[in-house]
């Protein structure tokens, strides 16, 4: 409302609607003082303050865990064996913190192995995968670098994956990580 349509026009206690002031929001509903439309905002999703999770979106005014499917051995796999199982990290041959090790530095994301690594791998911090909620896996958060109770961004070394591969990766968490 502070720059609505323009960086000069103030709407000061009205609303901001297609970069116009306006008294009222029409068709789309108010939300913390916004217009939004609830079939289709991502934070506002059906109702006011209904977040869509990571890998979500909202589509009809309900949260969606993309529009296509993800698949493991087309698109996942060729991310972890790129970035994630080279140079001697988890590879299932060299992994960080060497055979035995604990925790997420045993886990191995070479093809054939990552799906069940990832299931049965748990940190201090929680599972590093919960299949169909991207929100509490560990792999979601060690790749954007949010929630990371102990280690860092990842991929070490390799640089960090795209927003891209990311969302890609989250949708098929999201989806229920299947074996696809």
């Amino acid at each position: 409302p502070a720059h609505c349509g323009d960086c000069t026009t103030d709407c000061g206690d009205l609303f901001c609607l297609d970069g116009r002031c306006a008294s009222d929001c029409g068709e789309r509903a108010e939300c913390s003082g916004a217009c939004v439309d609830l079939s289709t905002h991502p934070t506002n999703c059906g109702a006011c303050a209904n977040a869509c999770g990571t890998g979500s979106s909202c589509v009809g005014g309900q949260c969606q865990c993309g529009d296509t499917t993800v698949s493991l051995a087309n698109h996942i796999q060729p991310i972890f064996t790129a970035s994630c199982a080279s140079n001697g990290c988890h590879d299932g041959n060299n992994r960080p913190g060497g055979p035995g090790g604990g925790g997420a530095t045993n886990l191995d994301l070479s093809a054939g192995n990552a799906l069940q690594s990832l299931l049965d791998t748990t940190t201090p911090c929680g599972p590093v995968l919960v299949a169909g909620d991207p929100d509490s896996s560990i792999l979601i958060g060690k790749l954007n670098g949010t929630e990371l109770c102990m280690g860092s961004l990842m991929p070490k070394g390799n640089g960090s994956l795209t927003t891209e591969q990311i969302h890609l990766i989250a949708t098929w968490v999201c989806q229920g990580a299947a074996s696809n």
